[in-house]
């Protein structure tokens, strides 16, 4: 006998061509683990050179070294730490030309969104830009860098995705974990800290103006300021000789 649509379509939704989903799962604790240990390096907690010792990990983070060790492997891979045979995994000091690669390729993204943000931004993204600028004024004031630099993030995560380039948006997770790094790390700087703020408070001003080319400008210049600066102030020699397998080095976490 012939069958209704309706009833093929539920025999298509719920057929063998649901075999091809993966099952959801909640975060696992190889995951919170990675998170927990990636904010302490980005925010600076665990300075540059913290040996990252597997039992002591474990026993302060009150998990099984499996989840650590996969964990680490995880952060290695996108460059927050590495790991040197007979003697560890540590974090990860950087070199001038991890920071003039990942600028080569920030600077121009970052442009890019603002420039299209400031051409594509409406009532709503205009009031979520405002409100971003007031946070990051109450931070700098406090000169709280590492409070800073979260919502600097925030800030330009909502550039991001209010330019409309959904390519541009998936891209930039790739690089976001040692951006994010070079951004606290510049940050630390009072005078840098400074500039920032008055930087991100032109571009955000220009894009709520609708002025696309003057928000591309004052981004480049922005971002090419931060990297000057990183690699004039040797940020990717400094390291910090903490060792996270004593009571020191895990307070930090």
């Amino acid at each position: 006998p012939a069958v209704a649509v309706g009833e093929r379509k539920e025999a298509w939704t719920t057929g063998r061509d649901l075999e091809a989903l993966a099952p959801l799962h909640a975060p696992t604790l190889r995951q919170h683990v990675a998170v927990s240990l990636r904010e302490a390096i980005v925010s600076g907690r665990l300075p540059v050179g913290t040996r990252l010792s597997e039992p002591a990990l474990a026993r302060r983070l009150h998990v099984s070294r499996a989840p650590i060790r996969e964990a680490l492997r995880e952060l290695e891979g996108c460059g927050l730490v590495e790991t040197i045979p007979r003697y560890g995994c540590f974090v990860r000091a950087c070199t001038e030309r991890d920071i003039e690669e990942i600028f080569e390729i920030q600077i121009p993204l970052e442009s890019l969104a603002a420039s299209l943000a400031a051409r594509r931004t409406d009532q709503a993204f205009k009031a979520k830009l405002t409100s971003c600028v007031r946070k990051l004024e109450r931070a700098f004031e406090r000169s709280d860098y590492v409070r800073y630099a979260r919502l600097s993030g925030e800030l330009r995560s909502e550039i991001r995705s209010a330019s409309g380039n959904q390519v541009l948006v998936r891209i930039y997770p790739f690089i976001s974990q040692r951006v994010e790094f070079f951004r606290t790390a510049a940050l630390k700087d009072a005078r840098v800290l400074q500039a920032c703020f008055s930087d991100e408070k032109s571009i955000a001003q220009a894009i709520i103006a609708g002025d696309a080319a003057r928000a591309e400008e004052l981004m480049k210049v922005h971002l090419e300021m931060v990297k000057m600066f990183l690699i004039q102030a040797k940020i990717c020699r400094q390291v910090a000789g903490t060792d996270a397998t004593g009571a020191d080095g895990l307070a930090l976490l």
